[in-house]
């Protein structure tokens, strides 16, 4: 049985497996999450509500939890970082049969979902093993064909070329120009389909970007500066908004902690790696550790404005323009 936690990454899912709830402080989810207790259960406290005893809970990005209002009665957990751009989110609250003020509870297959979540974490399963599991789990069989939300392309696009510019201060002003929309329009859009600000957005990617390179064993001062802050101080606190705990915490660094990378997030890495030494240093370590070789994948040019032009070629409805010089944000922004 696994003592200690385990973190698989994909590029647009994550699992994080604990012995242990750990949270010193309020924190944003900044990803859509289901949490599962793999045995025991958790307590939600609400201000104008009955405690809700659960063992499994749906979180939309940008629920604010308060640090008092979670009790963790000895469970294990397995918390399930959902793909924001597919139907993850809306296939899983569509099966919760319990809503306060925004949250969901109670899984109708929490039961054979508690049951492979324990597989995963006693059995180490590797991460394409993982990867089936979840898809199965997320969104079920006689859900596989149904779409219930559509999104947008230009939000793919913005959301990729934010992820290709991990340290680039983007402008929102200069990517609704660059797709033909208003500051305004694409502000209020992104809102709509992701759950959360895209100011907000940006920082909580970067801010997970951050604890991957903690966990490949980057130092905080390192990580903060590989993801665009200008500060170690200003990293550590928007790593402990989204996380509830500061990066420096010692169940977050090898070895209380063990990642699995899918093949995905690993080439990613590798391309970045390309034009970041350290990086590459770091990723041919984990390569070696996990018997993987240490081949580096051709460069990749960082997508800007050919990210988006790719993305939108079939939407008839946006006039892509050349996306303007990157302009920095304000500091905090």
């Amino acid at each position: 049985m696994a003592s200690f936690s385990r973190m698989y990454l994909w590029r647009n899912r994550a699992l994080y497996l604990t012995p242990q709830l750990v949270q010193a402080k309020d924190f944003v989810a900044g990803s859509d999450q289901l949490i599962v207790c793999l045995d025991g259960h958790i307590t939600r406290s609400f201000p104008n509500h009955p405690d809700v005893h659960c063992r499994t809970s749906l979180l939309r990005a940008g629920a604010k939890i308060p640090q008092m209002s979670v009790t963790n009665h000895w469970s294990r957990l397995a918390i399930c970082h959902l793909n924001s751009l597919a139907q993850d989110f809306y296939a899983t609250r569509s099966q919760m049969q319990l809503e306060v003020n925004g949250d969901y509870f109670n899984h109708q297959n929490e039961t054979e979902i508690i049951r492979q979540l324990n597989r995963v974490f006693d059995e180490d399963l590797a991460t394409d093993d993982t990867a089936q599991v979840l898809d199965d789990l997320i969104i079920a069989k006689h859900l596989k064909q149904t779409r219930f939300q559509r999104i947008d392309p230009r939000i793919e696009s913005v959301k990729a070329c934010i992820e290709d510019n991990i340290r680039e201060n983007l402008v929102n002003a200069d990517l609704a120009k660059s797709l033909n929309m208003s500051e305004s329009r694409l502000v209020k859009l992104f809102r709509q389909q992701m759950g959360i600000p895209l100011t907000r957005f940006r920082i909580h990617f970067r801010v997970h970007v951050g604890l991957l390179y903690i966990t490949l064993g980057y130092s905080v001062t390192q990580a903060a500066l590989s993801t665009g802050f200008s500060s170690t101080a200003h990293f550590s606190r928007c790593f402990s908004d989204v996380f509830g705990v500061p990066p420096s915490s010692e169940f977050l660094h090898p070895p209380f902690l063990e990642v699995k990378l899918g093949q995905d997030t690993l080439a990613a890495l590798q391309r970045r790696a390309q034009s970041d030494s350290m990086l590459g240093k770091y990723v041919q370590r984990y390569q070696q550790a996990h018997g993987l070789g240490t081949t580096l994948s051709p460069k990749s040019p960082i997508a800007t404005e050919s990210t988006l032009k790719t993305t939108l070629k079939t939407n008839p409805e946006a006039t892509l323009k050349v996306l303007p010089k990157v302009r920095a944000q304000p500091a905090g922004a």
